[in-house]
């Protein structure tokens, strides 16, 4: 059989029967599936990383955690990169949904992997630099109520 491997025995959907070939061929032909789960968990990986940071740097302000990432957070300027870092992302994203538009005015209905390989990239984008613009937001009033009470 070409294109099969001889060493993994897959269940056949299909058919329903097992037969021996490789596992990813399924995933590769719905690469839609694939490219929408992969673009959920880079949103929830986005935003557990936004929550850790901030719920670290929270804790160290009130005294639960040690203060050397508060000190490194305190010194800095966080606001204005986190913003330049998710408008950056938000517009890439919205430029590339206005690219999928296009596209779908100029094929039609009838071709979705071409826009679906567009679009979703594109949402991805633009979720993820709306996270970072809020989760910079958050950081910087963290930051500025540690200015003014200093913990013990």
């Amino acid at each position: 059989m070409r294109g099969s491997h001889p060493l993994i025995l897959v269940a056949d959907t299909e058919s329903g029967h097992a037969r021996f070939g490789n596992p990813l061929t399924p995933l590769i032909q719905n690469w839609g599936y694939t490219m929408l789960f992969g673009s959920a968990f880079i949103i929830c990986g986005v935003q557990l990383a936004a929550f850790h940071l901030l719920a670290h740097v929270f804790g160290e302000t009130i005294g639960f955690t040690d203060g050397r990432l508060w000190n490194w957070v305190r010194q800095r300027r966080v606001l204005e990169p986190c913003l330049a870092a998710g408008c950056a992302l938000a517009l890439a994203g919205t430029a590339g949904s206005v690219w999928s538009l296009f596209v779908w005015a100029q094929t039609g209905p009838a071709v979705i992997e071409t826009r679906l390989s567009i679009a979703i990239p594109s949402v991805t984008l633009l979720a993820v630099g709306v996270q970072t613009m809020f989760s910079g937001f958050l950081l910087a009033l963290i930051v500025m109520q540690g200015r003014v009470v200093t913990p013990a």
